[in-house]
């Protein structure tokens, strides 16, 4: 809604600028052209930077829903933003958070936001996304079944779904006071606490980057990378791919590969230490130092 809503703003104001009281029907797909070309090449983020193409690419998906809400409304005839051509995206910037790296974060966030930390042990080892914890109330927790449920109204697909959690998650949230809390109150929040008011995208956003600036991470290492990282964890450590796409919410096998691929950072010492020998000599050379 934060996206689409920037987008109705930036485009009704760069119309505005074209011709003053123009009507819907009016807009031609030229203009439509020159105000893709004026987001690429003149508009910047918030912080400086050029315009990226994943950026780029969402102007038109939310120009393309505007003007198919305009045609069903009999505003105008024709989507101009679907002939828009798409531009290529590189790959995930995101990148996988190694454990000495989680310890760090446990350590700091234990001492200094623990509803955060809690938020963010989720991510990794349940998958919930940000957005899905959010929108959990206290009802959706049950410590006798030792899991969350994901309600259809609050999942991304739309498909309701059962998260297991461990003893320490569920302590956690009796650290928190989730018994003095009624079903209706939101788990996460003001404060990361439960609540009757949820916390916002953009305060779990700010926290992120605060805390990865205050431990001095870098950039590709963003609060989504929890689940990525998550996932990949899980398959290596024996978890078959299947489950992790069903615990995930994927719709398929290729989807939860996609978020997967990432290169681990100890990859060199795992294939070393883990990769069967050729043969049983391979034991008595393996007691010689190589010589540079």
């Amino acid at each position: 809604i934060r996206s689409y809503k920037s987008f109705i703003k930036i485009f009704l104001e760069w119309i505005g600028k074209q011709k003053a009281g123009i009507y819907s029907s009016m807009i031609s797909h030229a203009m439509i052209v020159r105000f893709m070309d004026y987001v690429f090449f003149e508009r910047k983020t918030p912080s400086g930077e050029d315009i990226s193409a994943y950026t780029y690419n969402g102007y038109i998906k939310h120009g393309s829903a505007f003007f198919n809400w305009m045609i069903e409304k009999c505003y105008c005839k024709e989507n101009h933003f679907s002939k828009i051509k798409r531009k290529k995206t590189e790959d995930k910037r995101r990148i996988l958070i190694p454990e000495g790296t989680r310890e760090k974060i446990d350590d700091y966030l234990k001492a200094n936001n623990p509803g955060y930390l809690l938020v963010l042990k989720l991510i990794y080892a349940g998958l919930i996304r940000p957005k899905e914890l959010r929108m959990l109330k206290v009802g959706d927790l049950s410590f006798a079944d030792k899991q969350i449920r994901i309600r259809k109204e609050v999942a991304k697909n739309g498909h309701e779904r059962v998260v297991p959690v461990s003893d320490e998650v569920l302590m956690s949230f009796l650290d928190l006071g989730v018994q003095e809390a009624v079903n209706s109150d939101y788990l996460f929040g003001q404060g990361y606490r439960p609540g009757p008011v949820m916390v916002s995208e953009a305060r779990m956003t700010k926290t992120w980057i605060s805390l990865r600036k205050k431990l001095n991470l870098p950039k590709e290492m963003q609060m989504y990378s929890f689940r990525d990282t998550g996932m990949t964890e899980m398959i290596k450590n024996g978890i078959d791919p299947l489950s992790v796409k069903q615990l995930a919410d994927h719709h398929s096998l290729d989807m939860t590969a996609i978020y997967t691929k990432h290169v681990d950072p100890n990859l060199r010492e795992i294939v070393i230490s883990k990769t069967p020998k050729f043969s049983k000599s391979e034991d008595d050379d393996s007691a010689v130092t190589p010589t540079p």
